[in-house]
């Protein structure tokens, strides 16, 4: 989220979703610590990461990419990583 010049990140985790799976089968390996913490950290890296590769802010002269296909491209490739 950009304020005038300053960044704020924010980070919107899928909660309800690792909510209602952690309810309802507490020992399914998709529920288990490593797998909760490596998804959330593979797909955090992925963002932040596309974000600084097509942010203007980053490369005044030149970007790598515009924010319309690193948007798409942030789930596809943490879904790749994950898979």
């Amino acid at each position: 989220i950009a304020f005038g010049d300053y960044y704020i990140f924010v980070l919107i985790n899928s909660m309800g979703a690792v909510a209602a799976m952690l309810f309802s089968a507490p020992t399914s390996p998709l529920v288990q610590p490593r797998n909760l913490f490596g998804g959330h950290l593979i797909a955090a890296v992925t963002a932040v990461t596309l974000d600084y590769l097509s942010n203007e802010k980053h490369h005044p002269s030149t970007y790598l990419m515009p924010s319309w296909v690193s948007a798409p491209m942030a789930p596809m490739i943490t879904i790749f990583i994950q898979a």
